[in-house]
């Protein structure tokens, strides 16, 4: 009899947007018609879809990247992470001009980040600029595609490519933002990225 109930309710939404992949991580039961139930009854409600990463650490130095991802409705919005030494703050940067296709998974966005300090000959220890470029997909357990890294502080010089193959993380997802809305998570992600975020 309940499983009619929602089965109806979800029929007579036809506008809230399909969840192929977000079903898991949205309830710790693997119910997927009670979290879109949720989701309608809360339109406004962040869901966390979760961290996805290939951090590999040791004592002192974590290497690699992660990427954690939020929704609202059909707004998809996050964090890119890179580390590439020591341990701490990991340099953390806002998804922009996040395209997300809710059918085939395919997602792009970018993402500016200050890693550490750049000299060259025009150039002494000042914060980088760095750009994060990806497309690729995102499927239920892993984020895979092409990264594209690019200085802003020398546009002339040409891209490094990375392909990249980011696994869903418990581990990593620990440390996500929990927030009612939009605004309470921006408010706190600005927090966030006043210490680890781009210094340009």
């Amino acid at each position: 009899m309940v499983n009619s109930i929602l089965i109806v309710f979800i029929a007579l939404s036809p506008t809230l947007p399909k969840l192929p992949f977000q079903c898991e991580p949205m309830v710790a039961n693997g119910d997927c018609i009670s979290a879109v139930v949720h989701l309608r009854r809360s339109s406004n409600r962040i869901v966390a879809i979760g961290a996805f990463s290939n951090m590999k650490y040791d004592e002192e130095h974590a290497y690699g990247y992660t990427v954690e991802l939020w929704r609202e409705r059909d707004r998809i919005f996050g964090f890119f992470l890179s580390s590439q030494g020591l341990m701490g703050d990991t340099p953390t940067g806002l998804l922009e001009d996040v395209r997300f296709d809710f059918k085939s998974g395919k997602i792009s966005f970018r993402a500016r980040l200050t890693t550490g300090l750049f000299s060259n000959r025009q150039f002494h220890n000042v914060p980088s600029r760095d750009i994060f470029r990806f497309t690729g997909f995102l499927r239920k357990d892993r984020l895979v595609g092409s990264l594209e890294i690019t200085n802003g502080l020398t546009p002339e010089e040409a891209s490094r490519r990375e392909r990249i193959r980011l696994k869903r993380s418990k581990n990593e997802a620990e440390s996500m933002i929990e927030a009612e809305s939009y605004d309470e998570w921006k408010n706190k992600a600005d927090e966030i990225l006043k210490f680890r975020g781009p210094k340009w």
